[in-house]
């Protein structure tokens, strides 16, 4: 497992410069030549090139300075985001407030103050969990912000302007039954934040509960980032001697997430708090692998640690399967469409007006059916 981590030397460089800045320490001393521009696509895919960037300013590397200037413009443009962005969540909060309709920030963004600088953080979206009703006053609010809407689902609508993007949803987008029924509330559920009567934060065990939640949902529907792994040890360094630990397991046991929270934990400590994790401990050196891979790697960790990853997984394979069994019955092979249209082997060309031809035919026939049924219901109805 070791020789598979070694496999992604960028990857691994990149870890060892988050590690610095955190402890705020000299970097290395590695002279290996390795390729800049790989550690700088890693670094935008892990949404870590500001704190690449800082761990850059101490090193003794020289850059090649095309490198140098992609981190450099790439931090410009974190810092003035994150400007944006606390003032665009600022602004939205105060008008629920105004609007006495209650809402709570996401998890992503709460982390931020855990942070020695707030251009550290390199947030670039913030989550709300809203009421059902505020669709309206969503809109509303957008425009006036001169945010463009960007798309939506039946609990969930996202806006954005300039690369910031805000997602409102009225329930967390997890798939996992036993996360979904702990996680169901409303915003009102969770507690006030300090001087305010309609905006709502999270008290330091639920962050907790719902960061592990989080990171869950990465490995089982997209490809997780460092950037959340290190949100949540700066978060952990934060509370470690102030958390509930028995209500925090008791509550992880009931999710299903006991283990995997563990193995998240031992990651994050190996990763960013110069502590050697022990040999043994192979699940957590797979989700290793399987975040440096980009989920190319350490699957079956995965699915061991999170089991309804699998059932996630056959439910596609079933609807692909199953729209592709649509697709066939509605537009089936030529062969088969010769024998009802014999014309067709002359005109191999007309293959879609024939397609239309049989799927007017078979619409025609149910609806005649359905009428049918219907007529011979409604004489049955009237000779009893």
């Amino acid at each position: 497992m070791n020789g598979q981590i070694e496999n992604y030397y960028e990857a691994q460089q990149l870890v060892r410069m988050l590690e610095a800045v955190i402890n705020q320490h000299k970097v290395f001393g590695d002279r290996k030549l390795f390729h800049w521009d790989s550690v700088y696509k890693t670094a935008e895919y892990h949404h870590v090139t500001n704190m690449a960037y800082y761990a850059i300013l101490g090193m003794d590397v020289k850059l090649p300075p095309e490198s140098r200037e992609k981190f450099e413009k790439r931090f410009r443009q974190a810092v003035a985001s994150e400007e944006v962005l606390e003032n665009v969540v600022e602004a939205v909060c105060w008008q629920f407030e105004r609007s006495a309709r209650h809402i709570l920030p996401g998890a992503g963004y709460a982390c931020r103050t855990y942070y020695g600088r707030k251009d550290m953080s390199e947030c670039q979206e913030a989550e709300f969990l809203v009421e059902k009703e505020c669709r309206g006053l969503l809109q509303e609010l957008m425009l006036q912000m001169n945010f463009e809407f960007q798309k939506s689902s039946q609990d969930r609508v996202s806006y954005v302007r300039n690369g910031i993007r805000l997602i409102f949803r009225e329930k967390w987008g997890d798939s996992s039954r036993r996360v979904q029924k702990f996680f169901k509330g409303k915003p009102s559920d969770f507690p006030l934040k300090k001087g305010f009567r309609y905006v709502h934060e999270m008290s330091p065990e639920e962050l907790y509960l719902r960061q592990i939640c989080d990171l869950a949902e990465s490995f089982v529907s997209e490809y997780p980032r460092m950037r959340m792994l290190m949100n949540f040890w700066l978060f952990y360094l934060g509370h470690s001697g102030q958390l509930n630990y028995r209500l925090i397991s008791r509550n992880l046991k009931r999710m299903r997430l006991d283990e995997f929270a563990q193995r998240i934990l031992n990651l994050a400590a190996l990763w960013f708090g110069r502590i050697q994790m022990e040999e043994a401990d192979y699940a957590g050196q797979e989700l290793a692998v399987y975040m440096l891979s980009g989920g190319r790697e350490g699957a079956e960790a995965v699915r061991r640690l999170l089991p309804y990853k699998c059932e996630l997984e056959e439910e596609e394979i079933i609807r692909t399967r199953k729209e592709g069994a649509e697709k066939k019955w509605s537009f089936p092979s030529r062969s088969y469409m010769q024998i009802l249209y014999p014309s067709l082997a002359a005109f191999p060309f007309l293959l879609p007006i024939f397609w239309l031809a049989r799927l007017c035919r078979l619409g025609h026939y149910r609806f005649r059916n359905r009428r049918r049924r219907k007529e011979i219901a409604q004489s049955v109805e009237k000779n009893t």
